[in-house]
């Protein structure tokens, strides 16, 4: 009973200072909001390295990156657009010899400036000087390159009728970049196989690009739809066609 009176009675004292009591119990649970922000958002001051700590060492292991956009600024920036100029003046050869040269040098070109040169010459059908663009930055010279890099090889290799070596390249892509295929990749080598008149091959690609996540392209699929109805099997291009529509 007087356990129950005591209850009581805190209860009634409780009802007095319910204002003062709620205040303490709204202070202890901010206090608890902040210790738990501190666990999982650590104040800015711990996230910032001390300048005076060497920073880590880098994993030998983790894969290279391609630039970005930012490398291109000060002296790599000039020679990306003394290159450019050389290519929009017809100079595909000059391009390339600057380029080229630039790699020995201490400005190296950045990815954006050697996949110009290799484009401007599949542009102008010069498909085995790209292939060996590629081979002199991205396989000797250490340049790292990016999915417009192997895009473009991927093109060469295709207008020139090597859709296999096209696939290889493909195949190195899935295999060894930092990065996936892009829509674009997809485009290239559909078109070469529909070319090739290996549209069973084109159609298996297309599955696995869905697969691997990719969002319906529809120039994959008009790639695809074209050598159906090039084979007058309207029955297959109507059906990729509403494939396409559904998705």
């Amino acid at each position: 009973m007087d356990d129950e009176l005591a209850r009581l009675g805190y209860r009634s004292k409780g009802n007095l200072d319910r204002s003062k009591l709620t205040k303490e119990e709204e202070a202890a649970a901010e206090r608890r909001r902040r210790k738990r922000r501190l666990r999982i958002e650590p104040p800015l001051h711990a996230l910032r390295r001390d300048p005076s700590t060497p920073p880590p060492p880098r994993d030998p292991n983790a894969p290279r990156l391609p630039d970005t956009t930012s490398a291109l600024v000060g002296p790599r920036l000039s020679l990306h657009n003394r290159v450019q100029s050389l290519i929009r003046s017809g100079d595909l050869d000059g391009a390339s010899v600057a380029s080229r040269g630039a790699v020995t040098s201490r400005v190296r070109p950045t990815v954006f400036t050697c996949n110009a040169v290799a484009a401007s010459m599949v542009r102008a059908g010069r498909h085995d000087d790209a292939v060996s663009l590629f081979d002199f930055f991205f396989r000797r010279s250490n340049i790292v390159p990016n999915v417009v890099s192997y895009n473009t090889l991927i093109l060469a290799q295709c207008e020139a009728d090597r859709v296999d070596t096209a696939l290889q390249v493909y195949r190195e892509m899935l295999e060894s970049a930092p990065f996936s295929p892009s829509a674009v990749t997809y485009r290239h080598l559909t078109k070469g196989l529909v070319a090739a008149g290996r549209i069973q091959d084109a159609l298996d690609l297309l599955r696995e690009m869905l697969n691997r996540g990719q969002g319906a392209d529809s120039l994959v699929y008009n790639n695809l739809i074209a050598g159906y109805i090039e084979q007058d099997n309207w029955d297959k291009a109507f059906e990729l066609f509403e494939e396409l529509q559904g998705r």
